[in-house]
């Protein structure tokens, strides 16, 4: 019996919904669809997790990012899941959220594994995550 983990957030949707409207607008080398593994705080204290979102250089900052002009990074972090709209520099963000084996894809991939498994993600196992549907769903494949 597989005792199968339900994600509990739309981060994977956010992301995917959030890339395709402002990627077209953006050079490929500038904007990136990003999944990976957050550790949990809160509730889930130190629980890993697959979670997504965006980053976008500076190189093409808008101006509406908070703390776009203060902070002197490469790449700010759009994340607007569960209806929130945070945005921040990269570092900070991979700081705060204790971020893991992150994954960038371009355009062109996004295309491809949204084609591929019909889902905004996660599209590769998300390395020690515990509600990755494509780890578990790869594992009853498998007959794990």
């Amino acid at each position: 019996m597989t005792n199968e983990l339900k994600p509990t957030g739309d981060c994977y949707e956010a992301a995917y919904n959030l890339f395709s409207e402002r990627s077209i607008e953006m050079d490929d080398d500038d904007y990136r669809l990003v999944h990976g593994t957050a550790i949990g705080q809160g509730p889930i204290e130190g629980v890993p997790h697959g979670h997504a979102w965006v980053e976008v250089s500076m190189s093409t900052v808008m101006t509406d990012a908070p703390f776009a002009q203060a902070w002197q990074h490469d790449w700010m972090v759009l994340d607007y899941s569960n209806g929130k709209q945070l945005q921040m520099p990269r570092g900070l963000y991979y700081t705060i959220g204790r971020i893991e084996h992150a994954r960038r894809y371009s355009r062109a991939e996004v295309v491809q594994f949204v084609n591929e498994f019909g889902t905004s993600g996660p599209w590769q196992e998300v390395v020690g995550a515990i509600d990755c549907p494509f780890t578990h769903a790869r594992a009853r494949e498998e007959g794990e």
